[in-house]
């Protein structure tokens, strides 16, 4: 099309080249006669003029009308084409097709020893389109770094001893002790303190949970050592002693010494004692018959009233209002 519009404009242009000159001619006649008086022949002349110029206008305007369409495929259009910008939907097609690409075998060992930003760069992707190997390097390094985490944290209390009576520092502790990720960094490197306030802080993560979780069972463990056991608050002892008895007769000798050492962590456990049913096939048997004799038999509210005058108030538990 474009083709034929210019093929068309010729024929104008080289009128328009003999329509000038004519005119100019004619002009320069017309303008040589105005010193004369003026004859209906001049006025012929100006008005020629007039009407070549005009038409002259017209056929310069049509050409440039025509030089503007470019016709497809010529060098002018490719050119355009190629500097114009892409649009939204190409962009967001090049950006789906970039994250559904499986994250390369660099990129995840960075994720897996924890380095941030690689974390947070595959965290962006949906978590649709990770894959099993992404899912488990996002485990492994938040593993990392949690681990990382406790071990600074039992840095600092080694450090400052007085952090472990610190509310606010324990309470955070505390918190971390859960993370089943940074558990073991955390418990492992507190029992190497030599604090009674450790030993206090194990049992309480040991009785937190359920008793046969992993957690409970490593803050026992921990706590039972004999690297730990051996700083053991008298009352603590009393706790433990009482939930470790085998039988009825070593529980009974346990409460003897809970009478003046007992305090409040016990309460749970004098609350079972009490109980005269759970045992046997039916469970209606009584798991504690040697305790309803003397001279055990009053012992039991003896030490429920002696542990609710010692009240437990470790760092790590919300002031009670």
């Amino acid at each position: 099309m474009g083709a034929i519009i210019r093929k068309r404009d010729r024929r104008p242009e080289v009128a328009s080249v003999l329509g000038v000159g004519t005119a100019l001619a004619v002009l320069g006649g017309t303008v040589r006669a105005m010193s004369r008086p003026l004859t209906t022949a001049h006025v012929a002349g100006v008005g020629l003029v007039c009407a070549v110029l005009g038409y002259l206008g017209a056929s310069l305007g049509h050409r440039g009308e025509a030089e503007q369409v470019v016709p497809p495929g010529s060098a002018t259009a490719l050119s355009s084409t190629a500097s114009a910008p892409p649009s939204a939907p190409a962009i967001i097609e090049a950006t789906a097709a970039a994250s559904t690409s499986p994250a390369p075998p660099d990129a995840l060992a960075a994720v897996r020893a924890g380095d941030l930003t690689a974390l947070k760069q595959l965290e962006l992707r949906s978590p649709r389109e990770r894959t099993i190997d992404e899912a488990l390097a996002l485990e492994a390094g938040y593993a990392v770094r949690a681990r990382d985490a406790a071990t600074a944290l039992v840095a600092d209390l080694e450090a400052d001893r007085t952090l472990l009576e610190d509310p606010s520092t324990m309470l955070h502790v505390y918190k971390v002790a859960f993370d089943a990720r940074a558990a073991p960094s955390l418990l492992g490197g507190m029992a190497h303190i030599p604090s009674p306030t450790v030993a206090d802080f194990l049992y309480d993560v040991a009785t937190a949970g359920d008793p046969g979780a992993s957690l409970s069972i490593l803050a026992s463990d921990l706590l039972a050592g004999r690297d730990v056991f051996p700083r053991a608050s008298k009352g603590l002892r009393i706790a433990v002693d009482l939930r470790a008895a085998p039988d009825c007769w070593k529980r009974g000798e346990a409460l003897r010494r809970a009478v003046d050492d007992a305090d409040e962590r016990v309460l749970p456990i004098i609350a079972l004692l009490a109980e005269t049913t759970g045992c046997g096939a039916d469970k209606k048997a009584d798991c504690n018959a040697c305790l309803r004799s003397p001279p055990y038999d009053a012992l039991i509210e003896d030490v429920r009233r002696a542990a609710k005058e010692r009240p437990f108030t470790p760092p790590w538990r919300p002031a009670k209002r």
